[in-house]
């Protein structure tokens, strides 16, 4: 009499079955990946907002007011030697392009509506979204993604972020 021997492994119809849940799950899973993805840079910019925001209204209490510090180009002295230069730890990067500094594509932008910019001076606005009209930028504005822009008054700063989609994030008043 011969003794049949149980075969130790798995039926091609299991492993069909093991297969299909997992190409399920990847269809399902990989495109949400991005939006987490974007979701965490966006995030990165309010960050950053927070951080510059964080730095001027402790240049403003140290120094007094605000009086002594609206110089757009002083201004960009500062910030470029307190977030672009030294350790990378101290430094503002745009978390969508990896830039530091000042200007097109990188981590912040100046704009000035101070006395020193020619025009008429401008007093900070009242109102958090009036900074965004101040500054020239139509929205959405995907060129810009990423960026802090810092709006410097004859008595204040405007700050906000312009996130992934290229909106603007929410702005702050510094005086």
């Amino acid at each position: 009499m011969e003794i049949l021997k149980k075969k130790k492994g798995f039926t091609l119809i299991e492993l069909m079955i093991v297969l299909a849940i997992v190409a399920i799950l990847a269809v399902v899973l990989v495109p949400k990946s991005q939006i987490f993805k974007n979701n965490s840079k966006s995030a990165g910019v309010t960050t950053n907002v927070n951080t510059v925001r964080a730095y001027l209204e402790t240049k403003v209490t140290n120094n007094g007011g605000v009086s002594t510090y609206l110089n757009r180009w002083d201004l960009l002295n500062q910030l470029n030697g307190a977030f672009s230069t030294g350790n990378t730890a101290s430094q503002l990067f745009n978390p969508f392009t990896n830039n530091k500094g000042e200007g097109q594509t990188k981590a912040y932008e100046v704009i000035d509506k101070s006395s020193s910019a020619g025009a008429s001076a401008k007093d900070v606005p009242s109102s958090e979204g009036s900074v965004k009209n101040d500054t020239g930028i139509t929205f959405p504005n995907t060129n810009k993604k990423g960026e802090v822009i810092i709006v410097v008054y004859k008595n204040g700063y405007g700050i906000f972020g312009i996130d992934g989609g290229g909106s603007a994030t929410q702005a702050f008043i510094v005086q």
